[in-house]
């Protein structure tokens, strides 16, 4: 947990910040909501939120690769 804003405020606000600067949706941050909550309604909020992925603590490395490069953040080592 953050002090003062949680996650899901700073994603609010971010994606509110892309709004008033009229970008489109290939153009917004591309967030990976990274916490230890893993009940549906954190889970619901940070989709509806638009983040672009949700992992879990302890990160799953795999998975976590996974995320990266289907989001095109990072190549697989294999390309």
């Amino acid at each position: 947990m953050m002090p003062g804003m949680d996650g899901h405020d700073v994603l609010k606000e971010l994606r509110q910040l892309e709004k008033e600067c009229a970008l489109e949706s290939d153009q917004c941050t591309k967030v990976i909501m990274i916490t230890a909550l893993d009940d549906n309604e954190n889970i619901l909020r940070s989709y509806t939120g638009r983040c672009a992925a949700y992992c879990v603590k302890p990160i799953d490395i795999d998975a976590f690769y996974n995320h990266l490069t289907e989001l095109g953040l990072i190549k697989r080592m294999n390309d």
